[in-house]
């Protein structure tokens, strides 16, 4: 229960841990979402990079306006960044696993204030595991390997969108715009 440690209880009032708890879980299942309906996305992230999407921590940060997921390789300092010991993530790794870390900012103040100073937010981060099981195929190198790459070079997204408008042969964008 990592919300719970975060936040200051005052006077250990059951009901705070009861929000605790469901804000926690509330925090999970949105971030579980989101990275199921990205994991083409994180799957092409880490192909990009040449990264092996099990040597990465997939990062979903709620603390801006819009969420986003991140795909970053698990270094030393990364691990520290996200406060992941190692051996959990070599374990993970090992079985096949994929290490997911969901950071978020809740309140940590008085509710009938009407200005809340920045002391009052905790940054919560909760990590959780993807297993093989939930990758095409059943493991996420090859759902990895599977996965196409849907980045586009400006020059070869240039050339489709030549080709769509019926200005040229797609193979010849430079013969309208000096492309090399």
């Amino acid at each position: 229960m990592a919300i719970a440690n975060a936040l200051t209880v005052k006077g250990d009032r059951k009901k705070d841990i009861e929000k605790a708890y469901e804000l926690e879980g509330n925090i999970i299942v949105a971030c579980n979402k989101l990275v199921l309906e990205n994991i083409t996305r994180i799957l092409v992230q880490a192909k990009h990079q040449k990264f092996d999407i099990l040597d990465c921590i997939v990062l979903v940060e709620l603390n801006h306006q819009l969420p986003f997921v991140k795909v970053k390789l698990a270094t030393d300092s990364v691990l520290k960044e996200v406060d992941i010991e190692l051996e959990r993530f070599d374990c993970n790794r090992s079985n096949g696993n994929l290490t997911c870390v969901y950071k978020s900012y809740v309140f940590n103040g008085e509710a009938e204030e009407s200005r809340h100073s920045c002391h009052d937010w905790a940054i919560t981060q909760l990590v959780q595991t993807f297993p093989a099981s939930v990758a095409s195929h059943g493991s996420w190198k090859k759902a990895q390997d599977e996965v196409q790459d849907t980045v586009s070079t400006g020059s070869s997204l240039l050339s489709a969108l030549l080709a769509e408008v019926g200005l040229g042969n797609s193979n010849e964008p430079a013969r309208y715009f000096n492309i090399n």
